[in-house]
């Protein structure tokens, strides 16, 4: 009965939040953070011109490579004249031709931002298996306004939380369902790459879901669920030999595309170069190892080493699944400026994270969404300790509030900003929807328990 009215509701969210960005978008100047916008629709030209990007401020591929791909689909259905480097150059007015490219670049995050939304609602319902609750996440990411914000211009941030808050998380609840299923954590570590491609803080995500992988096994030897090596051990350590294998895969690929940067016309740092071999083929030859320890490790060690592996092998790996949509010619100066920022990340953390007021600032995130944290620190409460559920809920929710907290100490290395309020507000709005789905289990049981206790009265 309470289902209905809130997927009602979800709608008139949704569609209020979106009309709101593209109404906003049409009457607000195309001039604003165009810094950003301006070095985004440079890079996506670029990339559509098969030529070697001209600005590079942060890794940011994943979303200069979606734009690109909406500027080439927006090309051959008419709506775009200017769609690459060599047409702007070629134009007769390129400068008019900026403004209608930066629209596109917010029509197309406004896009992102609906998808995003009803990632969060798929997420949700994924974990509860209610469309009420499914619908109370899209209600409340309707009214983030850190997620609602990213839908006017085009920042990294988004697609980074994206990967790591939504699809992340749900390759990881897939992969620790039944024990350890290896392909979906490798799932969960390209979201990894992915996030960490899109932008630095990404990598953090790795650190929660390899302490996902750690509380899970913990969980399972104090529940004792398995007695003994039996089906239940051997099932979960299938699923992550195949893992383990495109680990090895993933370590090859990346080792292969540095050796192809080496030397002219790129000329990839061999200080950088050298990392990045050495680390790819020290995974795989520890995964390899690993694989052949098999039946001289405890089952339970061997499964949390494979699972690790899986995370990092697969965020190893969206390297190379990010190197197949470009072209050779397009792709060597992107990977070579990627690979730089992320192996050798000390001038980018000494430009943009050099503050030397942390707790101030960290304290800043805490007040603009005092509220919120306090919200879902009770409701976490509530639902470990006086709601009856699945242990493997409570460990989500504990993940979420972690990723919270974990981010807003991390960003504010650097400054508050409201950029970066969506790595805060969008788990909050998560572990309110999934405590939402505890607190609506348990009055049923209590409705049920009261029906029994009048009928009984009655009698």
């Amino acid at each position: 009965m309470m289902e209905f009215p809130l997927l009602i509701l979800a709608v008139v969210s949704f569609s209020v939040a979106i009309g709101s960005l593209v109404k906003i978008s049409k009457f607000d100047p195309w001039v604003h953070n165009l810094d950003m916008d301006i070095n985004n629709v440079a890079n996506a030209l670029f990339i559509n011109a098969d030529q070697p990007g001209g600005m590079f401020d942060q890794p940011g591929l994943p979303m200069k490579v979606l734009l690109a791909w909406d500027y080439r689909l927006r090309h051959k259905t008419g709506g775009l004249t200017v769609w690459n480097f060599e047409e702007l150059e070629s134009s007769q007015d390129p400068i008019s031709a900026i403004p209608l490219l930066v629209d596109v670049g917010r029509v197309h995050y406004s896009a992102l931002v609906g998808l995003f939304i009803l990632g969060v609602g798929f997420l949700v319902f994924e974990i509860t298996r209610n469309f009420g609750s499914a619908a109370l996440g899209v209600i409340l990411a309707s009214g983030s306004s850190g997620l609602l914000f990213h839908g006017l211009l085009s920042r990294p941030e988004l697609l980074c939380a994206f990967f790591g808050l939504v699809a992340g998380i749900f390759f990881m609840w897939r992969g620790t369902k039944a024990g350890l299923h290896g392909l979906w954590l490798f799932g969960a570590g390209v979201c990894v790459g992915f996030a960490t491609l899109t932008k630095l803080p990404g990598v953090i995500f790795s650190l929660i879901f390899c302490g996902w992988i750690l509380v899970h096994e913990i969980f399972g030897i104090l529940e004792k669920r398995q007695q003994a090596a039996g089906e239940g051990d051997q099932q979960p350590a299938s699923g992550l030999v195949w893992s383990s294998l495109l680990v090895i895969a993933a370590c090859g690929s990346t080792w292969w595309i540095v050796h192809g940067l080496i030397g002219p016309p790129i000329g990839i740092n061999l200080v950088d170069a050298n990392r990045l071999q050495l680390a790819a083929g020290g995974l795989a030859c520890f995964t390899f190892l690993i694989l052949i320890l098999r039946v001289r490790l405890p089952v339970r060690v061997h499964r949390v080493i494979l699972g690790f592996l899986a995370i990092v092998g697969g965020a190893l790996a969206s390297l190379p699944m990010l190197r197949t949509t470009m072209s050779a010619r397009g792709a060597g100066h992107y990977i070579k400026n990627v690979i730089h920022t992320l192996v050798t990340p000390s001038d980018t953390i000494s430009a943009y994270a050099s503050n030397t007021r942390v707790p101030v600032e960290f304290i800043k995130f805490l007040k603009h969404d005092q509220w919120l944290f306090a919200v879902a620190g009770v409701s976490i409460v509530l639902s470990v300790f006086f709601f009856r559920g699945q242990r493997r809920l409570h460990v989500v929710l504990v993940v979420f509030y972690a990723l919270a907290a974990a981010m807003a100490a991390l960003l504010a290395r650097r400054y508050f900003i409201i950029h970066y309020v969506i790595f805060v507000q969008v788990p909050l709005v998560i572990v309110l929807a999934l405590s939402f789905d505890q607190l609506r289990k348990q009055l049923m049981i209590v409705r049920g328990r009261t029906a029994a206790w009048m009928a009984t009265a009655g009698a």
